[in-house]
């Protein structure tokens, strides 16, 4: 069943387009009713998946629901497989010599499984981070220097370092020598699932010691896009120019506006969201 909404929104402003062309933006015309539950189709590679549109009401966001966009490769293994070959093409088209995520039990397999298909003098740097409350003291041991703090937009205020040294690990790089290898971030990219707010990859440029000016480059599966159901448009989004990504997934806000039956979108509830359908619908 197409979803209830006499407005069909796919196109974006031109000040939302990204680089050359138009990356895919999967919104209003793409959510789906399967078995008595709203999904999102998007394409990703060459694989369509039909996510699980999850309502978003928790404090500190606005009322909103959005597709739920899972890499982890115990849930989502074709999404994994999907976002692994996404990521392998953006990265060697951009050629970076040091590429550097977050430790994540959704990003990190497929960032690293498409990290093994580039050259082999392709530095990873993985950022130790978590929640300030529940993980600081793991996050302080496992880190050199300060810390730095973040809230990303689920809220919850976390805490993210620069790895030190383990035994054994003979491909590692300290802050200076990745700063002789990077100078002013050339070369560096950072990799991340999805694109929101942009608090995480701002407080791994933090991290790094970049500032706004570098060269470095960021890479990212998708870019969160927020549609006002409200008024029946995109709003404004700043995204650096520096950003590279494979689509954009719609956050649909004014929940009343679209005219969305609550009971059919799917509970905010991490381990609990079922997993991506794969194929169309």
């Amino acid at each position: 069943m197409a979803f209830p909404v006499q407005e069909r929104v796919r196109k974006l402003p031109e000040h939302l387009r990204m680089g050359k062309g138009e990356i895919p933006t999967f919104g209003v015309e793409d959510i789906r009713e399967i078995n008595g539950m709203y999904r999102l189709q998007i394409q990703l590679s060459t694989t369509a998946f039909s996510l699980p549109l999850v309502h978003l009401n928790f404090p500190g966001v606005e009322e909103a629901a959005i597709g739920w966009f899972d890499p982890n490769p115990h849930k989502n293994p074709q999404i994994d497989e999907a976002a692994t070959l996404a990521m392998e093409t953006m990265l060697k088209k951009i050629k970076p010599k040091v590429i550097v995520m977050t430790n994540s039990t959704k990003s990190e397999h497929f960032i690293r499984e498409a990290v093994q298909k580039l050259p082999p003098d392709t530095r990873l740097i993985v950022l130790p981070s978590g929640s300030e409350e529940m993980c600081r003291d793991d996050i302080e041991g496992r880190s050199v220097g300060t810390l730095t703090s973040y809230t990303p937009v689920t809220g919850t205020p976390k805490l993210m370092g620069y790895p030190k040294q383990v035994e054994g690990q003979t491909d590692y790089l300290t802050p200076d020598q990745l700063k002789k290898m990077c100078p002013s971030g050339k070369g560096l990219v950072i990799v991340d699932d999805v694109y929101t707010t942009g608090a995480t990859s701002a407080a791994m440029e933090s991290v790094l010691g970049l500032k706004e000016g570098d060269k470095h480059q960021l890479a990212v599966v998708a870019i969160e896009r927020q549609y006002d159901g409200k008024s029946g448009v995109y709003r404004p989004k700043k995204v650096p120019k520096k950003v590279h990504a494979a689509f954009n997934l719609t956050e649909f806000l004014g929940l009343d506006g679209l005219n969305v039956d609550r009971s059919k979108l799917h509970i905010y509830d991490k381990p609990n969201i079922p997993p991506a359908i794969v194929g169309n619908r």
